[in-house]
């Protein structure tokens, strides 16, 4: 059984407005609460779903950052959908529920209420710490707006992959240190990049932070999901 053939038979008796075999080609399950459905491999839902609406549409506007999405439609079939969109919307729901996240992060990288947004569209914490340090080291400001954040993330991604697709196997040759410095760096806090890991959120179970910086956060960065109790764990 394929894929889509799997994801296809989730939406049984599906009476909703929008094609069940459009979703399931677009890498969407349905999890059985009436119309909300949910991406196989980003993890994003939508739901309340209206006539017409295009189910690759909603996930390149709501989860540019899923792999599935880019492998299937490409970069520019993303940047066209935010070209042509507004997120004015969801620029309102972000600043609501963002500044507890922001609180302990870097007052000159982190105040703004698009990180979590971006998070939340599938990007990686690293990535959209990055580019904002390259921002503000070039104009003097970070960013100001959610698209021009997500089509310079999109972009970014596009560089990354024709990069890593012209580079010749002696190029990719990996050293003998390189293994051991992986598993350092997936040992260390995704905030901070400083301390080790330390602690494990309930109940997605993401291990991301230190405890220094757990305590800064009541939303998990890694999927957005709602913590409701920090687990101490010990690394070795």
């Amino acid at each position: 059984m394929t894929g889509y053939e799997a994801w296809l038979i989730t939406f049984g008796t599906w009476m909703y407005s929008v094609n069940k075999e459009q979703l399931a080609r677009a890498g969407f399950y349905a999890i059985g609460q009436e119309d909300k459905i949910q991406c196989f491999h980003c993890g994003g839902g939508l739901a309340n779903w209206k006539p017409k609406e295009d189910p690759w549409e909603q996930h390149a506007k709501w989860y540019p950052g899923c792999k599935y999405l880019l492998e299937e439609k490409g970069h520019e079939y993303i940047n066209n959908i935010h070209l042509t969109r507004s997120l004015e919307g969801a620029l309102v729901q972000t600043t609501k529920k963002t500044p507890s996240l922001t609180k302990r992060i870097s007052d000159t990288i982190f105040p703004n209420p698009m990180l979590q947004e971006a998070i939340r569209m599938g990007f990686d914490f690293k990535d959209i710490k990055k580019i904002m340090e390259e921002k503000i080291q070039t104009s003097g400001s970070n960013y100001k707006t959610l698209e021009v954040l997500v089509a310079d993330l999109v972009s970014a991604q596009k560089d990354t992959t024709e990069n890593e697709s012209n580079q010749t196997s002696l190029q990719r040759e990996i050293s003998p240190e390189e293994p051991l410095r992986r598993l350092q760096e997936e040992k260390l806090c995704k905030i901070c990049m400083d301390r080790h890991i330390a602690v494990v959120f309930i109940p997605c179970g993401h291990l991301v932070t230190c405890k220094q910086c757990a305590e800064a956060v009541d939303r998990c960065p890694m999927c957005n999901a709602v913590i409701d109790f920090k687990q101490r764990v010990f690394m070795s």
